[in-house]
């Protein structure tokens, strides 16, 4: 006689947990909430930090290891508004580009909105002026230069570098003409020698 089959084993159906659904108005309140807070605490008026792109180049002449780095500063600037130093024992370089303080004064609307339309009671006179104000509370301008914080731009470089940062001041055509004017860029230039150098060779 054949022998009669086990009995199947009977799979327990699983119960489905039930998630509460968020209210999408919750959702909305908290995100709101958060950016108030965030954007309050951290709003400013003002801001002297700038950061400019850069490129990079390592390469060796006359038995001398250098590395370059090119910043695009935009432009045209004198040397007085650039500050490039060595920072974390050579390993990195720390750059800043200063704002003109006319940048933050009333003067410069008046300019921009010509003498007829200035008036001391506009409201956009108003309120460049608070933010003008803003600015002589908390900064100083040295040289008639305002300097953001000087590790806005820490630029790491591809090994450690030794001596005198040498700049050069390379200036490009941008091909654009504003107001009969042709423009120009500047593209700064930091040549580093490395600390690590190549040894030469004993003459025989």
């Amino acid at each position: 006689m054949p022998k009669a089959r086990p009995a199947r084993k009977k799979t327990p159906i699983k119960t489905a947990i039930s998630t509460p659904v968020k209210d999408a108005a919750d959702d909305d309140d908290l995100n709101a909430s958060l950016g108030k807070v965030s954007l309050e605490d951290n709003f400013k008026s003002y801001n002297f930090n700038t950061t400019d792109p850069t490129f990079f180049r390592k390469f060796t002449k006359k038995n001398v290891n250098y590395v370059e780095v090119d910043f695009f500063v935009g432009a045209l600037i004198t040397e007085d508004f650039i500050n490039v130093e060595f920072v974390n024992d050579g390993m990195a370089i720390q750059y800043q580009k200063a704002t003109p303080q006319m940048f933050g004064e009333v003067s410069r609307l008046k300019i921009e909105m010509g003498q007829r339309k200035f008036h001391p009671d506009d409201s956009r006179v108003v309120a460049h002026d608070d933010t003008v104000q803003d600015i002589r509370r908390n900064e100083k301008a040295v040289n008639k230069l305002f300097w953001g914080d000087k590790d806005t731009q820490i630029v790491a470089l591809p090994e450690k570098c030794k001596g005198k940062i040498r700049k050069e001041w390379n200036n490009y055509s941008s091909g654009g003409i504003v107001n009969g004017n042709r423009q120009f860029f500047l593209i700064l230039t930091c040549r580093m020698e490395t600390e690590q150098q190549r040894s030469k060779k004993a003459k025989l």
